[in-house]
């Protein structure tokens, strides 16, 4: 599975005592099926369960991450008084209407819910319906989208509470409108730009945020009619290689630029005390003509989330497909600072008639994991991206 496959890139982390469980004798991963016991994340996710949200950000849990962060192999800062003025920020859902319903997902710092928005919006008005799933044409479609809206998460992506960050310009149908009219049918765009909002909304440089595959998606409906599209991550498979009680510390530092100055400008995503840095998640929630929900669709995966969500969009929304086979798709995406066509796929085969119309995409592993469930009018259906370690399970 997947964690045996990262283990095995990882064999450094057999000398780390908090990680050596998942190794042998002989500093090899365990086989894959074995069944491990983490007691102290139990013993964790109890208290946390028993007191709520205290359990977590009290002094003395406070305490102990600190003197590991302290301790690390990068020491860092944390402090309790970190945790005492944490605050959970509720922000509203980002939503526009596209292939006949309403969409909506994740705002700011998330940038991969505006990113998955901004394709489907275009993709909508280029009417990829018309195109056969698999085809030159569609896949065309689906690299212009993403490229578009890749140069725009990556200039106006930031913390709306650091940085004005203008969602309703960028997802207004008169700027789609101007953005999909800079995609040609049959040829790529030789170079694409973000696009040019309102001087008052900010207009800042580019950010180079690094984004790690190693994100876990959730997909959920109950027998009440409650949905939830959850997506979580600790940045790399390890996060920062620190575990406290069971749980492993992210590095998510690394979702700020990577140089917060361009140009003797400060870039949106510049890191700053307080600032939550943006991910590439990309938790949807598409609504039915009854507006109850309709899809219930994430992924894990870094940037490759972005594409991966609309493309299975796109296979159910546009092409009419079940929710398994809109996920198995073979994969085609731009958000990764590339045109990626999934490696051993019949995507791949695409490369020569895509050079022909002016692409450049190259062959890669592109193993994000969509999770997604539909309601129809034969019930629910879910499906476990095999991308990854993905299942489906109704009860």
């Amino acid at each position: 599975g997947y964690l045996h496959l990262v283990l095995t890139e990882r064999p450094d982390l057999a000398k780390l005592p908090d990680f050596a469980t998942y190794f042998d004798a002989n500093q090899r991963p365990l086989p894959q099926g074995t069944l491990l016991h983490n007691a102290a994340l139990a013993d964790t996710l109890t208290r946390i369960a028993q007191n709520g949200a205290e359990a977590f950000y009290a002094p003395e849990n406070a305490k102990r991450i600190g003197q590991a962060v302290a301790q690390g192999p990068y020491p860092g800062h944390i402090t309790a008084a970190d945790f005492a003025a944490y605050k959970v920020r509720e922000r509203a859902p980002l939503c526009i209407h596209a292939f006949g319903r309403r969409i909506c997902t994740a705002a700011p710092p998330v940038a991969g819910g505006l990113a998955v928005l901004q394709q489907l919006a275009l993709l909508d008005r280029m009417q990829i319906g018309r195109y056969a799933p698999g085809s030159v044409q569609a896949a065309h479609l689906l690299l212009e989208a993403s490229r578009l809206a890749e140069a725009d998460r990556r200039k106006y992506a930031a913390d709306p509470d650091f940085v004005p960050v203008a969602t309703s310009y960028l997802l207004s149908p008169d700027y789609l409108e101007s953005r999909a009219r800079q995609i040609d049918e049959t040829t790529a765009a030789p170079k694409v730009s973000p696009g040019v909002i309102p001087a008052d909304q900010a207009s800042l440089p580019v950010s180079d945020a690094m984004t790690v595959p190693a994100t876990t998606h959730l997909s959920i409906h109950d027998s009440f009619g409650n949905a939830l599209s959850f997506t979580t991550t600790i940045n790399l498979n390890f996060g920062a290689d620190i575990v406290v009680d069971g749980m492993v510390l992210n590095d998510a530092l690394t979702n700020f630029a990577t140089h917060p100055v361009v140009d003797g400008q400060r870039v949106a995503n510049a890191i700053a005390p307080g600032k939550r840095p943006i991910t590439t998640m990309a938790p949807t929630i598409v609504f039915g003509a009854d507006n109850e929900p309709e899809v219930i669709i994430g992924a894990g995966g870094g940037a490759r989330i972005i594409d991966s969500v609309v493309q299975s969009l796109v296979g159910y929304l546009a092409w009419g497909q079940n929710i398994r086979t809109a996920i198995e798709q073979p994969r085609i995406g731009a958000q990764n600072r590339a045109e990626e066509l999934e490696h051993g796929t019949a995507a791949a085969a695409l490369a020569p008639a895509l050079r022909k119309m002016g692409h450049n995409p190259k062959s890669a592993v592109m193993n994000a994991a969509v999770q997604g469930i539909t309601r129809g009018p034969s019930g629910l259906e879910g499906w476990g991206d095999p991308h990854r370690d993905g299942v489906a399970v109704g009860h």
